[in-house]
């Protein structure tokens, strides 16, 4: 998997820590009780730490974030059903990274600026802007626009000898293979009663790139396959009800952003997953191109394999044949 890399950067690394003196820094007597956030000296020490940890699985970086003590954005992907509408969207949006240096409140700090995310954008202010009877992220006239962040799910049209492919930056959002059922019967991994039949759900497996622009005039690009289980209410939401997972997925993505011609990186997930309760997210592929890149930037794919899924004791087990 490529490297993340920026030619701007220094060669240094620094550990991101805690704000120890975020206190210090807001006026707002109210803030001095906010969810820690992740404090960087600079958008060099910010890209050196999220190099170290994109490529990471969702189960490495829930241990990096609870060795930060941070109560980290990533944690609400355990949590779904507590999420609004707008927060879903931005989970979805964003990086597996990005997830984890987030707090839940969506920030972090670089020098004495608050960096916030929502609805695919990121807005700084300065901590000592933050007045002690505004509510800032209400009114963000006094925020600067920074950056963005997209998601776009793969075109599965194919033209005569092409390859599927996703654009990087766009963002339309479609799940290429879903299966409705009715839950028959359920049981939490960790025990308690039996649960009968009841609930519309769906399986579903996708591909998607995770795209965003903040700090530096280039874009990351991530990409990623995702399995999911969704339940109906009002719409579809995530669920978060045990089940068994197994991956058996092998191919190629390239891109078309090498100078030289396509690169391609082979692909061969096989994994077993028991008793989780959170979507699966895993990164496929992640490269960094300029802002200004001429012509439309573009992953290419060549995947096909056996996606399964199925609740915790119920009997609606889906093997699902991919072919992206």
């Amino acid at each position: 998997m490529k490297k993340l890399f920026f030619a701007t950067m220094a060669l240094f690394f620094i550990s991101c820590s805690q704000d120890q003196n975020f206190e210090n820094d807001l006026t707002d007597q109210s803030l001095k009780k906010e969810t820690p956030i992740l404090a960087f000296e600079n958008w060099d020490h910010f890209y050196e730490e999220y190099n170290s940890i994109s490529h990471l699985s969702q189960d490495k970086l829930a241990s990096w974030v609870s060795k930060k003590n941070h109560n980290a954005l990533l944690n609400s992907l355990n949590s779904p059903k507590e999420l609004s509408n707008e927060q879903e969207t931005d989970l979805n949006t964003l990086t597996n990274g990005l997830l984890a240096i987030l707090n839940k409140n969506q920030e972090f700090k670089i020098g004495e600026e608050i960096v916030y995310f929502t609805k695919g954008i990121f807005y700084s202010i300065e901590a000592k802007k933050i007045s002690n009877k505004s509510d800032w992220k209400k009114d963000l006239s006094n925020t600067k626009k920074i950056g963005n962040a997209s998601v776009r799910a793969l075109s599965n049209e194919n033209s005569e000898n092409m390859n599927k492919e996703i654009v990087m930056s766009t963002s339309q959002i479609r799940a290429d293979y879903q299966r409705e059922f009715i839950k028959n019967k359920y049981q939490a991994c960790t025990g308690g009663p039996i649960i009968g039949r009841g609930g519309l759900y769906k399986y579903v497996h996708e591909l998607q790139s995770r795209a965003f622009n903040v700090g530096y005039p280039n874009v990351v690009s991530e990409l990623y396959l995702n399995v999911k289980l969704e339940w109906r209410g009002r719409r579809w939401k995530p669920a978060s009800e045990y089940r068994h997972i197994t991956i058996n997925v092998n191919g190629y993505v390239r891109d078309n952003i090498n100078g030289n011609g396509p690169s391609s990186t082979n692909i061969r997930i096989n994994k077993s997953l028991s008793c989780i309760n959170r979507d699966e997210r895993i990164l496929l592929e992640d490269l960094v191109y300029p802002t200004n890149f001429g012509s439309a930037p573009k992953w290419f794919v060549s995947l096909s394999g056996t996606i399964t899924q199925q609740i915790n004791k119920d009997n609606n087990k889906w093997s699902n044949y991919v072919s992206w």
